[in-house]
């Protein structure tokens, strides 16, 4: 795996830098031979022969030919970086499980993500507090989904316009009707980690690029294995619907999608008249959550919940 080094070069004079790497910490003079060596202008590296689970111990040194200098030693353990909040799972494994949740003051606040990727008139409220974010990997990525809407009222075609829709760097699968293309890669930046802001897929997407309803049924065999039933589905305690493979958690809130009778769509389009909803707004039996088929126009209000996938970097080592 690749783990990125980075680092201050202070030197008024033209030095020539040198990257040893250890599994344990060692005197300077049995460093053995450096793992790179690089010009004075040169401020970071990447190593990537690092073996993940692997602690390492990294040391920089600064010559100008007379003096050496050597950093103090930097100690890290080998893994993919995997965002904020709990690092271990609770429940399932890499291909669909579940982490727990993070405190939107540890994670993003809607008012963070209102600065970096809600245009105005999205109408987003100045701070509306999210509780919670819970934490999902899915496929071999890690996802972020909120414990309640961020926005209470918008619209799809308003979503595409801010290209929100379908997290891809391009105009999406589908362009809702009347508008012109809009590039729908929207990423925002926390720290070292970087994430796709976006909307969830509502029907089966493992082999659905158009991400459009197969036909003009809509079955728990179509709405099984989407974002929406895998990553949403639980919040809404009490309540297991058909399509929905994890088990809910104690800690969701029972209708916790909802807001103001809005329902949170998905970027799954319905035939060309508009996307599928994610929630109904009652929850009178557990069937009642496989309202995922009834399908929202483009100009529908809805409630804005979006899905936040973390991209994949290197992990980021100051020295």
């Amino acid at each position: 795996m690749d783990i990125k080094l980075k680092w201050d070069n202070r030197n008024t004079t033209p030095v020539t830098i040198k990257i040893y790497r250890n599994e344990s910490q060692v005197p300077n003079e049995q460093l053995g031979n450096p793992i790179a060596t690089l010009a004075n202008a040169v401020t970071e590296y990447t190593d990537t022969t690092a073996v993940r689970h692997k602690t390492y111990y990294y040391v920089i040194e600064t010559s100008d030919g007379n003096v050496k200098t050597y950093s103090l030693p930097k100690k890290v353990y080998a893994d993919f970086p995997n965002g904020p909040g709990p690092r271990d799972l609770v429940w399932g494994d890499s291909n669909l499980g579940y982490f727990g949740t993070v405190e939107s003051v540890d994670f993003l606040t809607p008012a963070e993500i209102a600065s970096a990727v809600i245009p105005t008139f999205l109408n987003i409220p100045p701070p509306n507090p999210i509780p919670q974010w819970h934490k999902w990997i899915r496929r071999g990525k890690v996802c972020f989904v909120p414990a309640q809407p961020i926005c209470p009222t918008t619209y799809i075609n308003t979503l595409y316009n801010a290209g929100l829709v379908h997290g891809i760097d391009g105009d999406g699968p589908w362009i809702p009707t009347g508008y012109n293309p809009v590039n729908q890669m929207k990423t925002i930046q926390k720290g070292f980690d970087k994430f796709i802001v976006r909307l969830p897929t509502g029907s089966d997407d493992r082999n659905n690029p158009s991400r459009a309803i197969p036909g003009s049924g809509q079955t728990v065999a179509v709405r099984r294995n989407s974002e929406m039933s895998d990553l949403y589905y639980p919040m809404v305690r009490g309540y297991v619907a058909s399509s929905q493979r994890p088990p809910n958690t104690e800690s969701y809130v029972l209708g916790s999608l909802q807001n103001a009778g809005r329902q949170t769509a998905t970027c799954t389009m319905f035939g060309t008249t508009g996307t599928l909803q994610g929630t109904p707004s009652t929850y009178a039996s557990g069937a009642e959550m496989e309202a995922i088929g009834s399908i929202i126009a483009f100009g529908t209000a809805i409630s804005w919940s979006p899905l936040l996938e973390l991209v994949s970097q290197p992990p980021v080592v100051e020295i």
